[in-house]
């Protein structure tokens, strides 16, 4: 993965993760999962749980996230989110979650 690491977000998650469950959702596949992983290590990000789109589903990503986020809700209280897409931002928010924007995503 080449994704820069946000300093901010990585400070923040590494404190949080001492006192709250870690689960990432992301619209990556599940071939992607082994380097996602790795990527977050190499962050010192210890996740969980991790959510992945299933290999071959091509939906948007707001479909994909608005699907796994229900299957969080039902194991998790969601204390943030950070996401950086616009839409899904909306989304989380229309449905009650707190959501810290990053960056400004499509």
């Amino acid at each position: 993965i080449e994704d820069v690491p946000n300093p901010g977000v990585v400070a923040v998650v590494k404190e949080l993760q001492h006192k709250f469950p870690i689960v990432v959702v992301t619209g990556r596949d599940t071939t992607q999962a082994a380097v996602t992983k790795q990527w977050l290590v190499n962050q010192g990000i210890t996740p969980t749980e991790f959510y992945f789109r299933t290999e071959g589903d091509y939906r948007k990503g707001v479909e994909v996230k608005n699907e796994l986020i229900n299957q969080v809700l039902k194991k998790y209280d969601i204390v943030t989110i950070f996401e950086d897409c616009e839409p899904i931002v909306e989304m989380f928010r229309d449905m009650g979650l707190t959501v810290l924007q990053p960056n400004k995503g499509l």
